[in-house]
């Protein structure tokens, strides 16, 4: 990552501690760039993800990825995602179907850490980078300036 530039908006929900909305646009060395917007005030809604590409791309509204989640720890995966393929002039789409999930053996390794000082299921380390991005989109928002993501 070359850099992040943050927008963050607090419009509606003033007696929250957490924005409306907010984007964050970030730049990679070679050229790719991401553009993640969360909005709990959008009138109308976007594609849980849209991944684009010059021979193909990824398109996922979310809808059906909670069956198996919300209502039940455990079950058949739920929702799929459309991949779109271009070779040439031939243009090919498909549904992917998302993969089985194990909450069981999540939860019960987090129960495991948390009762039985078991090991931590995600680790701090393995999500740093993550909140690297997120503070830098954060700082981003208030500087008006593209920052670095610390945490390589």
């Amino acid at each position: 990552m070359t850099g992040v530039n943050g927008f963050f908006h607090k419009l509606v929900w003033h007696d929250m501690t957490n924005e409306d909305q907010t984007r964050a646009i970030i730049r990679f060395e070679n050229g790719t760039v991401a553009d993640v917007t969360w909005s709990t005030i959008a009138a109308v809604g976007a594609p849980l993800w849209r991944i684009l590409g010059t021979k193909g791309g990824i398109i996922d509204t979310g809808a059906g990825g909670n069956v198996g989640y919300e209502k039940q720890i455990s079950g058949p995966p739920g929702g799929s995602l459309t991949l779109v393929t271009c070779d040439g002039s031939q243009r090919n789409e498909r549904e992917v179907e998302y993969l089985g999930s194990d909450w069981d053996n999540y939860w019960q390794g987090v129960a495991d850490h948390l009762l039985r000082g078991g090991p931590v299921p995600v680790t701090g380390e393995f999500g740093r980078r993550v909140i690297g991005v997120f503070e830098a989109a954060e700082k981003s928002s208030a500087s008006g300036q593209t920052e670095a993501v610390p945490y390589e």
